[in-house]
């Protein structure tokens, strides 16, 4: 199980900013069931990833799972690698890069994701990822 490079909220750099705009802010709170070893699986951010806008971040350059500039460019970027232990909660701008994994076959991925949204958002939203090659698992809620 691989996470594809995503944001959780893509929209960010793309808000309207006007004068007395506010930015719309969004919190990613994942906390973890099962021991993340370095040999079990991670967590992986792009280092300084909420700094500055990404490249390729136009809708019309993802499709499905393959490569594009901007997960090009997360790959080639440093990186910072957690490991999170059960018990662990992991809380960070659902604007960062990121990607989880899990490395061993005869494990499951067990975590509880959170997204919180502190508004005024903008029409037009655009946010989450798909997991690779777990189509029609996530998100485990849809309207």
């Amino acid at each position: 199980y691989l996470q594809e490079w995503h944001m959780d909220f893509y929209g960010y750099w793309q808000q309207p900013q006007r004068r007395l705009s506010v930015r719309g802010v969004a919190v990613n709170t994942t906390f973890y069931l099962q021991d993340n070893g370095p040999e079990d699986g991670h967590l992986k951010f792009v280092k300084g990833g909420h700094l500055a806008e990404p490249p390729g971040l136009d809708r019309s350059k993802f499709h499905g799972y393959k490569s594009n500039e901007f997960r090009d460019w997360c790959e080639a970027q440093e990186h910072v690698v957690v490991h999170p232990m059960a018990g662990d909660c992991v809380l960070f701008y659902s604007h960062i890069p990121h990607q989880g994994a899990k490395l061993r076959e005869d494990m499951e991925r067990s975590n509880v994701v959170c997204h919180f949204q502190g508004n005024p958002f903008y029409e037009g939203i655009w946010f989450v990822s798909r997991p690779i090659g777990y189509e029609g698992t996530f998100p485990l809620a849809t309207g």
